[in-house]
């Protein structure tokens, strides 16, 4: 069974089939038919990816997106598979490894391990794979153990599938397993652009310490959240899919219509995207949160910063992107954790960067002390969402009833402090 067959894309495609079916208009057609199209590229695109790349240590997984599949897919065709693999090794950068790591916290075998896991991070952007690589299959390692049955990841009887899951699908972690796993017995003195297990932590693998192996043990790991995130909640995914094969042709023709006018918005989501703001020109670099145009990121953002001055963790929490997982209170003790003892004496916004719509990068430098220590000034970089008030939710048009909220994004706060703010 391909990914584009797993219950819920299966689930899509009777219903795109019964719409088909029942379109009468010119229009109506027209708008299945276009539908279609996009639908059959998105449900194949993780089918057409692994066939490329799984063999090379990449696999599709859910928080890998369509554009960067689609990218290194046209790169391969054009160019050859060597350029498609720079393309991929480039882009988990030491940005996107950060973001990844941020989304480590809400599995929880990850969290015990999460300090482990940065000093690996440290080593990978300081270039010490030799260091980084075996780390992180240490680490991959015992997460699947802890997650069940105590059985580490690269053991024979490890469970590294999911139900309806890109990551968890065949193709996807067990085929790399497969690979990693391979018997290494004789010992190989040449650069190895896999993380072969065996190889490397029985010292048979003697080449493997380069950014391209190094790499691949990230994608791993991400991979690994991945499927573990889609075991944990698989009950749940399946008693939502038990709803949906019910609903009857008008219920689909409801969403059908919801599920229109959002992709509609998100096609169009340019003409929603607001013209640059200079800092300094359209907006100050400092001051209280009345200076700034009501509802804009930048005020949601000196809003939190106000709060954090304040130390009112609690008020924090409420503007955060906050994942399903955590509570209200376990947010704001995770934000009272990452902030306590580090006072906030200033800040300035440096540059505003409108990514689309709803999202918002907002590079600035903070003065902050910690423990009444001498004050330091650090670069942070806060990305907002705008999204439902309740949920997750992401809204295209801003001019709809939402609110911007704050990716938990605080490697740089939370290293203040601790040794590895000077790495």
């Amino acid at each position: 069974m391909n990914i584009s067959d797993i219950p819920s894309f299966d689930l899509y495609k009777k219903r795109l089939l019964e719409l088909e079916n029942r379109a009468v208009t010119y229009e109506e057609k027209e708008q299945i038919n276009v539908l279609k199209t996009k639908f059959l590229s998105l449900s194949t695109i993780s089918d057409r990816f692994n066939r490329v790349f799984t063999d090379k240590g990449w696999v599709s997984h859910e928080s890998l997106s369509v554009p960067v599949m689609e990218k290194a897919l046209r790169l391969h065709k054009e160019k050859g598979i060597t350029q498609a693999e720079k393309y991929l090794i480039d882009y988990y950068n030491e940005d996107t490894i950060r973001i990844g790591i941020t989304r480590l916290w809400g599995t929880e075998p990850f969290r015990d391990r999460l300090h482990i896991i940065k000093l690996a991070y440290a080593d990978f952007i300081c270039g010490r794979y030799h260091s980084c690589v075996p780390l992180l299959l240490m680490m991959i390692d015992g997460v699947v153990a802890d997650s069940g049955n105590n059985l580490g990841f690269f053991s024979d009887k490890s469970e590294v599938v999911s139900w309806d899951s890109i990551a968890g699908h065949d193709s996807g972690l067990q085929a790399l397993k497969t690979i990693y796993y391979k018997s290494r017995g004789t010992t190989n003195k040449n650069r190895i652009s896999l993380p072969y297990r065996n190889g490397i932590l029985h010292g048979r693998d003697l080449g493997f310490a380069n950014q391209e192996v190094a790499t691949k043990c990230w994608v791993l790991l991400f991979v690994v959240r991945d499927v573990l995130a889609a075991q944990k909640d698989q009950e749940t995914r399946k008693e939502i899919y038990s709803k949906e094969v019910t609903k009857t042709l008008d219920d689909i023709q409801n969403d059908m219509d919801k599920i229109t006018a959002d992709l509609s918005e998100v096609i169009n989501m340019d003409v929603f995207k607001r013209a640059p703001v200079v800092v300094g020109v359209d907006c100050p670099d400092s001051g209280s949160a009345d200076n700034y145009v009501e509802r804009s990121p930048e005020r949601a953002l000196v809003e939190f910063i106000e709060l954090w001055k304040k130390k009112n963790y609690g008020g924090m929490a409420l503007s955060i992107y906050k994942s399903d997982y955590y509570t209200k209170g376990q947010m704001a003790g995770r934000i009272n954790k990452t902030f306590k003892e580090k006072d906030l004496i200033s800040f300035k916004i440096i540059s505003i960067n409108d990514v689309s719509s709803c999202t918002v990068d907002i590079e600035t430098i903070v003065n902050v002390s910690h423990k009444l220590n001498q004050p330091n000034e650090y670069t942070v970089k806060f990305r907002l969402l705008y999204c439902n008030k309740e949920s997750t939710e992401l809204i295209v048009n801003t001019k709809k009833e939402g609110q911007w909220k704050i990716v938990e994004d605080f490697y740089i706060i939370k290293m203040i402090g601790t040794s590895l703010e000077y790495l």
